[in-house]
């Protein structure tokens, strides 16, 4: 499954960039922090902080809006339960894409603001339930998901050369429970 999606992946970015004139494009890498929680039905783990690389792109579309499109891993994570809930282990992918229509605020300040989704692979994995007064109570089976869900998104990107960007992005995911997440990258584009 995973050699026919970066099959058709592939193919997508040769047909986008061969219908791209110059400066409309702009690809690099992503390395981000964030705070994520599982919010289950039985009780929602303790917030944790996770870290992500991956590679981000944008496509202009008009003078003041474009496209943006990601590809990110969060490091493995665990996932620690408060009381009487479930604690696991996560392991996502996600592909990301959003339309981001730009507000001019100041010759330095021009922020982005977009809406898009994500569609993630997930692996929950060494799950396990505990009790009010956090002994395990029982292990639990491991379980994989591929969800799709919302994302709010700002980003500030600064042009310092002819050909090289650097930026910062805030998102917030508004996913199907159980998973929620913000989180705060930095990347750096090459301009084509």
């Amino acid at each position: 499954m995973k050699v026919i999606r970066s099959f058709f992946l592939g193919w997508f970015f040769v047909f986008v960039s061969s219908s791209i004139q110059a400066n409309d494009l702009s690809v690099g890498g992503l390395l981000g922090f964030s705070s994520d929680f599982m919010d289950y039905k039985n009780g929602d783990t303790i917030p944790e902080n996770s870290s992500t690389l991956g590679i981000i792109g944008f496509y202009k579309a008009s003078r003041f809006s474009r496209f943006s499109f990601s590809m990110e891993k969060m490091d493995d994570t665990h996932f620690t339960p408060k009381s009487n809930s479930v604690g696991l282990m996560a392991n996502r992918q996600m592909l990301s894409v959003s339309y981001d229509y730009q507000l001019v605020i100041s010759e330095l300040i021009k922020p982005y603001l977009g809406a898009g989704l994500i569609y993630s692979n997930n692996e929950f994995n060494n799950r396990f339930r505990v009790d009010e007064e956090g002994f395990l109570l029982q292990g639990l089976p491991n379980k994989k998901s591929n969800d799709i869900s919302g994302q709010l998104l700002v980003t500030q990107q600064w042009n310092i050369a002819q050909y090289l960007g650097f930026g910062l992005r805030a998102r917030y995911e508004l996913a199907n429970k159980p998973f929620t997440s913000a989180s705060f990258s930095a990347f750096a584009v090459y301009l084509f």
